[in-house]
């Protein structure tokens, strides 16, 4: 793999980490059919890749963060119940069911988790239901449980928090702000099981600054998305992101 090739997974990484699509999955597809590297190897190359988003989204969150250390306690006990019950999920899917599961079935979780949200967005515009802000106890371990599958390669780990919260009636620029900050203990536990020992040559390292730089300007913009469009649209948007970008995917795909 050459600079170019890393600098290219990087800008990948950082844009599809926080789009309802699977960013390990495009990563892969990618490493796998244009590079041909091995499956295992792009696994762990793709599970480097994201200490890019990962620095970014600690970058990008730092006064939030502190804050939450210092004494917010609600949102620390949503990030603690998520992060248990995404474990609890996650790390069995990984050891059990990593082997497999192929991209192409991860591709087809993430497309139905699009069709739901569309769905949603138009019983919403039918019955003008409200968005609260309010987050519980169980909206925390719905949002962990579903984040625990985008442990494999395929499904969108934002596209399930995003979709878990969304249809249990979250607002959306909520929903967008805690799938982020889940984030980080997804991301850090990713990176801890598939790539600490991995020598990171010149164009992985790259790769991850390419990564941060992309995931910072991608979190802002969808952030601002949620701002400008309301619920019921926001709904239906990423849904259509959610199920049409695989199918472009799996299209590529059949003709490398």
């Amino acid at each position: 793999m050459n600079l170019l090739e890393g600098l290219f997974l990087g800008v990948l990484q950082g844009i599809t980490e926080w789009l309802p699509v699977s960013s390990s999955g495009q990563s892969m597809l990618f490493l796998i059919n244009v590079l041909h590297i091995s499956p295992e190897e792009a696994f762990s190359i793709s599970a480097t890749l994201h200490l890019g988003s990962l620095f970014a989204v600690l970058y990008y969150f730092r006064r939030r963060l502190s804050e939450i250390f210092r004494g917010d306690r609600e949102l620390l006990r949503f990030l603690v119940i998520a992060t248990v019950a995404s474990g609890a999920v996650g790390l069995p899917a990984y050891l059990l069911l990593k082997g497999l599961f192929t991209s192409a079935s991860g591709e087809a979780v993430t497309m139905f988790i699009g069709v739901m949200l569309i769905i949603t967005g138009m019983v919403l515009k039918n019955t003008g239901k409200t968005a609260r802000r309010e987050v519980g106890a169980k909206e925390a371990a719905l949002a962990g449980g579903a984040q625990g599958f985008s442990v494999l390669p395929g499904i969108s780990r934002s596209g399930t928090t995003i979709a878990a919260l969304l249809l249990q009636g979250v607002e959306q620029e909520t929903a967008l702000y805690l799938s982020f900050l889940l984030a980080i203990p997804a991301i850090a536990g990713l990176v801890a099981i598939e790539s600490g020992q991995r020598m990171v040559n010149a164009p992985v390292a790259l790769g991850v600054a390419s990564s941060f730089l992309v995931s910072l300007v991608t979190m802002h913009y969808f952030i601002g998305l949620a701002k400008r469009i309301d619920f019921s649209n926001f709904c239906i948007a990423v849904g259509s992101l959610a199920f049409f970008i695989p199918l472009l995917i799996m299209a590529a795909e059949t003709l490398l």
